[in-house]
């Protein structure tokens, strides 16, 4: 059976977005063993021996059963540059541990810091983050992404962005892209439409 992950952004010794976890893991969980219960994803990181000063990537390994959850310090990425790779079969609709394709996608970045994954013709998502692209002061992101992420969801919920089918051809109609995950939140890199390789 797969294994599946959290990733929590732990700052100062608070958690954050966890009701956004919660709900995807509860999903995974009722998709995978429907007639099992478990306890709440809060119940379980709170009673953990966790830092309290800093930022830390809290990463929750699971199946019916929480396998590990271990705190690693975390440092952002520098991304300054994307490449364009195609796949038409990738599935990660759930958030798996196991992401051997997407490295195997990654490991096809040329001289790009990291990929953007198309889809039948579609744009979904970097190797480890959602994206948002900017025109006319709005940010979209697109509808087909691979794993519907945390941070995602709640700037949709927000109003913060829109959602749009976006294809490879309308890439160069926006102005920026932005990476977005539950670490760097809406604060994630920005790179210039120029800087992505096709």
């Amino acid at each position: 059976m797969s294994r599946f992950i959290e990733t929590i952004k732990l700052l100062n010794g608070k958690f954050f977005n966890l009701p956004y976890h919660e709900k995807r893991r509860r999903e995974t969980l009722h998709a995978f063993y429907p007639n099992e219960t478990f306890p709440s994803l809060e119940a379980l990181v709170t009673d953990s021996d966790r830092p309290t000063e800093g930022l830390y990537k809290c990463r929750i390994t699971y199946d019916n059963k929480i396998n590990n959850i271990e705190f690693t310090r975390y440092q952002p990425r520098k991304i300054n540059s994307l490449k364009i790779v195609n796949d038409d079969r990738i599935e990660y609709n759930y958030k798996y541990d196991d992401r051997k394709r997407i490295n195997e996608l990654f490991e096809n970045r040329g001289s790009g810091d990291d990929i953007i994954i198309i889809k039948n013709s579609m744009v979904s998502d970097s190797s480890y983050a959602n994206l948002l692209f900017k025109t006319n002061d709005q940010w979209i992101t697109p509808s087909h992404c691979l794993l519907k992420g945390t941070m995602r969801q709640f700037l949709l919920d927000s109003k913060v962005i829109k959602e749009q089918e976006i294809q490879l051809a309308d890439i160069k109609n926006f102005e920026k892209v932005r990476l977005i995950n539950s670490m760097v939140g809406n604060e994630g890199p920005e790179i210039a439409i120029s800087q992505i390789q096709f």
